[in-house]
């Protein structure tokens, strides 16, 4: 009983927006509603209640997560789970308990889930981000790895304003046309839309007064002012959503109210169920779902599984196209081509790739250069800077200094304000460089390696191409039409393999930030530890001058290890991406001597018999294995 009255006292109600709109969605799915699971009730037990009504499931789920009682401080989670009506069946939606949670543990689960998640939604009820959400924006890590991540790896980013039956923007009366009886409800729906408008542009106006600090100038020339305008526009393009979960249950008939006030929240919303904005945010969230499976598991295996049936339907028309010139005695053409090929192309191939290798390092020298640059100019500003963040940190009373260290470094106070010294160290050292380091990784390397390589295998079509208007033989330009689009289908492949290959190195040297921010906050934790063990008179400025004082001995050992890390992932990068260049040219080579090989080889066969044999066999196997309808 003591203790739980102690946790009574330490712990605050947490924001339960998100948990409504859990709710409604449990409640949309009540028939296929089966049961649901909580997680570690009391010390290390899970308890399964069954529910056998809609008021038996309410009054458990009240039970154990209603701050009436004592439950709610000790549930670790609660999974509601069930074949959701119209919703996609991999989609988890998490409620989490908000900025302004106090628990280490529950704080630990949140940052994890948060990270690791598709999508995070920012939840308000208000015209503006509340203080809280903004101070906890400015001081963790979710826009700065917004901004950081590649498209195809950067999580969904989205808005909530919950409540909007709140707000019903009003009509001026004289713009009714009393000879339309659909006016006032047009009216009404353009002041609504109007209103959002405005209201989403004053969301990324706040969120942009939070990022452009993230944003120097980085890289000279327009790459990099391309480069800002681009992570600019990616806040502007931050959905939001605005939503009415009260008239939703109206139109469900799940709100307890008046006939009349039923009545009229349902014409506030057009008598229209979409307009309440649920309809829309469950579609999102389904394609959320449906994007992120689609990218990761399912596009990948069909587009390689069709890449290599293709490649293999391919190989057997061309053989079987040689074999009908050589019975046809037009083999002479085919053989032009290949002695073409084997004295010209592929020599080029091999000068070709060296001079675009050559090319894209001295370009990404470049850039990496900037970057270093750009490091020695972070060093050079950081004791100032420092020096404000040392005096913001002074200013912390001892019971958010205590609640800060137990959570290694990151706290939200009763008030809103977010407390994040890892992250206070973290902007100053590496927010800086965000901008050259993805304009380094996106435009000289990815968005290079795609130009190079894509103009490229132009140019070889081209140029085993130039041999096929000597021939007239219709038998011989079949064969060598072929012949070629199996080369061009082997270039193609090649570039698909490489592209593949950079997005995997990319992918591991994504972030500077992340492992950067986990080193510090390792750093200092032995600080944080020594910290939450003071108490007693005076344990404010002992608090105060430990932190300072383990910030400062440590800040040479994070330098050099920001340095090396910023430093290996620039040169990693490089020379991995260099590597898969020149493998990309040899191998594409050699592919395509092996595969002129292949007919000069058959073409040295007399027995037509045998061809004949060889063409039915080849002819008919194409049959099993048809080409894509974008070779066809």
């Amino acid at each position: 009983q003591m203790w739980a009255e102690k946790m009574r006292k330490e712990f605050h109600a947490t924001d339960t927006e998100w948990c409504s709109l859990l709710q409604w969605a449990t409640f949309r799915a009540w028939t296929g509603f089966r049961q649901f699971q909580m997680g570690n009730v009391g010390v290390g037990k899970k308890v399964r209640p069954n529910a056998t009504t809609l008021h038996h499931f309410q009054e458990t789920v009240r039970k154990y997560l209603s701050t009436e009682d004592v439950y709610w401080t000790i549930v670790e989670s609660c999974d509601i789970c069930g074949p959701f009506e119209n919703w996609h069946p991999k989609l988890s939606l998490v409620d989490l308990p908000g900025t302004n949670d106090t628990d280490p543990h529950r704080s630990a689960v949140t940052n994890s889930l948060r990270t690791n998640s598709q999508a995070i939604a920012i939840l308000t009820s208000d015209s503006n981000l509340g203080y809280d959400i903004q101070s906890w924006l400015q001081n963790s890590t979710v826009l700065g790895d917004f901004l950081e991540a590649k498209d195809s790896r950067r999580q969904r980013l989205f808005i909530i304003r919950s409540k909007l039956d709140d707000h019903l923007p009003p009509i001026d009366p004289d713009k009714i046309d009393e000879t339309d009886e659909e006016s006032e409800q047009k009216l009404r729906r353009l002041a609504m839309e109007q209103y959002k408008d405005a209201q989403s542009t004053a969301y990324h106006n706040m969120l942009k007064d939070i990022v452009v600090p993230m944003l120097p100038s980085g890289l000279a020339g327009e790459n990099g002012k391309q480069k800002r305008s681009d992570l600019l526009d990616r806040v502007t393009k931050i959905p939001v959503f605005f939503v009415s979960s009260q008239a939703h249950a109206a139109f469900a008939n799940r709100l307890k109210a008046t006939k009349r006030d039923l009545r009229n929240l349902k014409e506030d919303f057009y008598d229209d169920p979409s307009a309440t904005g649920l309809p829309g945010l469950r579609n999102y969230l389904n394609d959320v779902a449906a994007d992120y499976l689609a990218k990761n598991h399912y596009e990948d295996i069909e587009t390689r599984l069709e890449s290599e049936v293709s490649q293999l339907a391919l190989y057997f028309q061309k053989e079987s196209r040689t074999v009908q010139a050589e019975l046809a005695g037009a083999g002479e053409s085919v053989r032009a081509l290949i002695v073409h090929v084997e004295k010209d192309v592929i020599p080029w191939i091999g000068a070709e790739v060296q001079n675009r290798v050559t090319d894209f390092r001295q370009q990404a020298n470049r850039g990496s250069n900037d970057i270093r640059q750009r490091l020695d100019q972070v060093w050079a500003m950081s004791e100032r800077r420092f020096q404000d963040k040392i005096e913001k940190w002074s200013n912390y009373a001892w019971n958010s200094l205590r609640a800060t260290a137990r959570k290694d470094g990151t706290h939200t106070r009763y008030d809103g304000a977010h407390i994040d010294i890892n992250q206070d160290i973290c902007s100053v050292l590496v927010d800086d460089l965000i901008l050259a380091w993805t304009s380094y990784r996106d435009y000289l390397i990815d968005e290079r390696i795609d130009e190079l390589t894509d103009d490229f295998a132009k140019k070889l079509q081209d140029k085993l191409r130039e041999t096929s208007h000597q021939t007239n033989n219709p038998d011989a330009k079949a064969a060598i039409a072929d012949i070629l689009t199996q080369l061009d289908g082997i270039t193609y492949a090649q570039r698909h393999d490489l592209l593949r290959q950079v997005n995997t190195q990319i992918r591991q040297f994504e972030s500077i930030r992340l492992p950067a921010y986990n080193f510090i906050k390792e750093t200092l934790k032995p600080t944080f530890q020594k910290i939450g063990f003071q108490s007693g008179q005076g344990c404010q400025q002992r608090m105060r001058k430990i932190l300072v004082d383990g910030f400062q001995s440590n800040i040479g050992k994070i330098r050099d290890h920001i340095s090396r890390l910023v430093g290996g992932n620039v040169d990693s990068l490089l020379d991995s991406c260099t590597s898969a260049l020149k493998d990309f040219g040899s191998t594409a080579a050699n592919r395509i001597a092996t595969s002129v090989g292949e007919i000069a080889e058959m073409q040295q066969l007399e027995d037509r018999r045998v061809l004949g044999q060889r063409q039915q066999l080849l002819t008919d196997a194409t049959k099993f294995l048809p080409m894509t309808k974008s070779e066809l």
